[in-house]
């Protein structure tokens, strides 16, 4: 089961990396990363660099028409089996939220997801 995160910021400098590493440090999960920014002109794009090399995050800066515009713009280019949206300054609240997810998933009749 692969996971596709998707978080639409904009001059979001000061909260983007707790946001990242919430995402980056789940264990034991197949997810991909995908960063929709809106042209930021803070430190944004700086942070965000610091850790699209070593992780799998895409990340995408290009004037949008809001944050719909935004996710949507990540769905189209996502490759994952469920899609979260993380807002910029949201959170996973631990390292195996999206392990528990799966598991969960996994126990859950195809029909019916509680």
């Amino acid at each position: 089961m692969r996971f596709s995160i998707i978080t639409a910021t904009k001059n979001a400098g000061d909260e983007i990396e707790s946001t990242i590493k919430s995402v980056i440090y789940q264990n034991n999960v197949d997810l991909e990363y995908i960063i929709i920014d809106s042209v930021s002109n803070d430190n944004t794009l700086d942070i965000i660099e610091k850790y699209v090399n070593d992780y799998p995050i895409k990340l995408i800066s290009e004037p949008d028409d809001g944050i719909s515009d935004a996710f949507n713009k990540g769905v189209k280019i996502s490759t994952g089996d469920w899609i979260i949206f993380l807002g910029s300054g949201d959170l996973l609240i631990h390292s195996n939220v999206l392990k528990d997810m799966s598991e969960k998933l996994n126990s859950k009749s195809k029909s019916l997801v509680v």
